[in-house]
């Protein structure tokens, strides 16, 4: 009687052990796709903070000075903490480079639709190709001064 109580209780245990690590992984999770819903939201804003401020004043200063989203101060597009895209200015292109050596959190969000929709450009200033995005060129222009328009914002 009393070794079939110790099985019983040890049975529990154990379900309880594999429920808990079942809460925490789905968490975890959500956690994760919270991360990467909030950077989606701040690659938009940036690029629209970076386009409003050349609209209105026609040209540009530091990243970091016409938007505070996102960047560090070395004007590197963060993904928790990971460099993920760096971004500088030419003429009146915003030039996003992706960073050499990604971090697996830099290559999922890199992956997203999303992201790919907002990094659509030209892959030279000059160039009068058709634009394509960050996904298929390793550095793209984005054209700005005509009010950049996104369905994430």
């Amino acid at each position: 009687m009393k070794k079939a109580f110790y099985i019983e209780i040890i049975v529990i245990i154990i379900v309880v052990a594999a429920l808990s690590i079942l809460i925490f992984l789905k968490m975890n999770s959500s956690k994760s796709e919270a991360e990467m819903s909030k950077a989606v939201r701040n690659l938009a804003t940036l690029i629209s903070d970076i386009d409003s401020y050349y609209s209105e004043n026609k040209e540009f200063t530091s990243i970091e000075l016409m938007s505070r989203v996102g960047v560090d101060k070395d004007s590197w597009f963060l993904v928790k903490s990971d460099k993920c895209l760096h971004f500088s200015t030419f003429k009146d292109y915003i030039m996003i480079k992706k960073t050499d050596r990604p971090e697996e959190l830099c290559k999922i969000f890199l992956s997203y639709d999303s992201v790919k929709s907002l990094l659509v450009g030209k892959e030279m200033a000059n160039d009068s190709a058709k634009n394509t995005n960050i996904d298929k060129s390793h550095i793209i222009y984005i054209k700005v001064g005509n009010k950049f328009n996104s369905s994430i914002l």
